[in-house]
């Protein structure tokens, strides 16, 4: 552990419960962005499912999308 990091969480010590829960939780994220995510049988199969389907053309209208947006702007 670095002395830098000690510090830190000497600080964070003294802080208040509710304090050190969010640190905590940002500390949680922080270290799960850091790990190699493995990809699950299903999300082999959707990747597939997604390939098959724009080799075979299957992409949304303009008009499908335009409305999308349209629906998530308002």
């Amino acid at each position: 552990m670095t002395t830098k990091l000690e510090e830190a969480i000497a600080v964070v010590k003294t802080l208040s419960s509710a304090a050190q829960k969010r640190i905590v939780e940002t500390i949680d994220f922080e270290a799960a962005q850091t790990q190699d995510y493995q990809l699950t049988a299903d999300d082999h199969h959707a990747i597939d499912e997604g390939i098959a389907a724009a080799d075979a053309g299957d992409f949304a209208s303009d008009e499908e999308v335009a409305m999308l947006f349209a629906r998530f702007q308002s």
